[in-house]
């Protein structure tokens, strides 16, 4: 299960990284937040329950890769808001916002 965990966090990274596309960036945002979501609640649970139970035997590595899952998409998430993907206008983007008048300086 750590190997898997880890191949996804290289996955993740690397398509948040890489791969620039409309709904790919869709797809990707909703399996590996799906996927992050999963090895954060297995892997919190698991540490929970090793560090009561198996004192000896409690590592947070699947929680800590899902959490760098979930890091890995608010990355995406963001770098889609900053690219303008998703169809929102930055406030003052618009061409028919009526244009500022300048304020002269009476002496």
């Amino acid at each position: 299960m750590n190997v898997l965990a880890f191949v996804v966090v290289i996955a993740a990274w690397g398509c948040t990284i890489f791969w620039r596309g409309g709904w790919a960036r869709l797809a990707q945002l909703i399996v590996f937040g799906l996927l992050g979501a999963l090895f954060t609640i297995a892997g919190g649970f698991q540490y929970w329950w090793n560090s009561g139970m198996r004192p000896s035997d409690t590592r947070p590595f699947l929680f800590g890769c899902g959490v760098l899952i979930l890091l890995s998409q608010a990355g995406t998430f963001l770098l889609a808001a900053i690219g303008n993907e998703t169809g929102m206008r930055w406030p003052g983007d618009d061409p028919r916002a009526p244009k500022r008048a300048r304020q002269v300086r009476r002496r």
